[in-house]
């Protein structure tokens, strides 16, 4: 499900609090669909309480883009009707941090939703990273430095090129690190240092 999707979902959890009843989420994200459920944008919703009419206006009043209540959607013995909804694109990608920054104070921010993890190696000697991103084709590079002994290393962009997979288990012999992955073998890239 798209981060504004789940935004929505919460938002009409949180409206729903105290009421009688169980939100029943019965249709969400499905790659195998077309349209917005495959892009993960549409729920079918359902309310063990509530009428269909009911459930579609805090859905709407919750941020839903969409809300419908399908023609055939009558009360049956497996339940009541349930309610199509549906959001519009949004931003992927939230920063969680504070609304104000002051000048020269260091803050955290953080990036949701987490990115999944990338397959990393480092050079023997430390002072470079290679990233891939799974099913990229891409091989990213960082240097790795600190700015006195006692400091933690800094990554800074170095460069990102493609790269031609082949099957094999991960490795780099030219930079001299072995990917680590999790259980499973990736694809074999050949990385020539600058």
């Amino acid at each position: 499900m798209q981060r504004v999707t789940a935004l929505a979902l919460d938002r009409l959890l949180d409206r729903l609090h105290g009421e009688d009843g169980q939100l029943l989420v019965t249709g969400a994200h499905d790659p195998s669909l077309t349209g917005l459920r495959a892009q993960g944008r549409a729920l079918v919703l359902r309310h063990s309480e509530l009428s269909a009419g009911e459930l579609s206006a805090r859905a709407f009043d919750a941020g839903f883009d969409f809300v419908e209540v399908p023609p055939d959607g009558v009360p049956t013995a497996a339940g009541p009707p349930h309610v199509e909804v549906a959001v519009a694109a949004g931003e992927q990608v939230g920063v969680l941090g504070p609304f104000e920054l002051v000048t020269g104070e260091t803050t955290t921010v953080i990036a949701v939703p987490h990115p999944a993890p990338a397959d990393a190696c480092f050079a023997p000697d430390g002072a470079r990273a290679y990233l891939s991103l799974t099913g990229s084709h891409r091989i990213t590079s960082f240097t790795a430095a600190a700015a006195t002994r006692n400091d933690l290393p800094r990554l800074a962009l170095d460069r990102s090129v493609p790269v031609a997979p082949f099957p094999a288990r991960s490795a780099s012999p030219a930079a001299g690190c072995t990917w680590r992955t999790p259980g499973w073998a990736r694809s074999r890239y050949s990385i020539r240092p600058a």
